[in-house]
């Protein structure tokens, strides 16, 4: 059997549940079929005729009530986390536009999602906010130690330059000014 006309299940080898499916389609669903099916999770509707809907018109038949509450409340969650990314992009190209560069910004942007994760309690996102940040620092101290053997290899090759070069002023000068280059970065 190919890989695309496997069965589809989850990553324990389990088929999938009416669950899962229901959340892959909703992730493929147009935005006005989405929307359609927004109004109707908020409306007085009731659960049972909601599921007989969904079973009807995308072929998904939740078992029970609480299933379609927890799908409710997992599109919530997936809401605010469309509605938080867009604030986040939105601080990102402030603090673009104030002159901050890229780095900066994301060093900010960090600091802010640790102080909202605390205050809101948000554990497992202060987790990802702190392997973010050390990810960070760690790329950080990587680029500081490549500029530095850059450095490092550029002054040996042109204290060679000046060792084989060093009755010509022509070539000390120049030297002179590319290691003077080199120590403003």
């Amino acid at each position: 059997m190919s890989e695309s006309t496997k069965p589809r299940g989850t990553n324990s080898g389990k088929p999938e549940t009416a669950m899962q499916k229901l959340k892959d389609v909703w992730k493929r669903l147009p935005e006005a079929t989405q929307d359609y099916w927004r109004e109707q999770f908020s409306s007085s509707r009731k659960q049972a005729d909601l599921r007989a809907e969904l079973a009807k018109k995308l072929s998904i038949k939740l078992p029970t009530d609480s299933k379609l509450t927890q799908f409710r409340a997992w599109l919530d969650e997936q809401d605010q986390r469309m509605l938080m990314a867009g604030k986040i992009e939105d601080r990102k190209q402030e603090l673009l536009s104030g002159g901050m560069t890229l780095e900066q910004a994301q060093d900010v942007l960090l600091s802010e999602a640790s102080v909202w994760a605390a205050a809101s309690k948000d554990f497992k996102l202060g987790l990802k906010v702190s392997g973010q940040i050390s990810k960070a620092v760690v790329t950080r101290l990587d680029q500081e130690k490549f500029k530095e053997s850059l450095r490092t290899k550029i002054q040996a090759g042109l204290d060679a330059i000046l060792k084989e070069a060093s009755n010509n002023p022509v070539i000390k000068e120049a030297v002179k000014k590319i290691q003077e280059a080199t120590a403003k970065e």
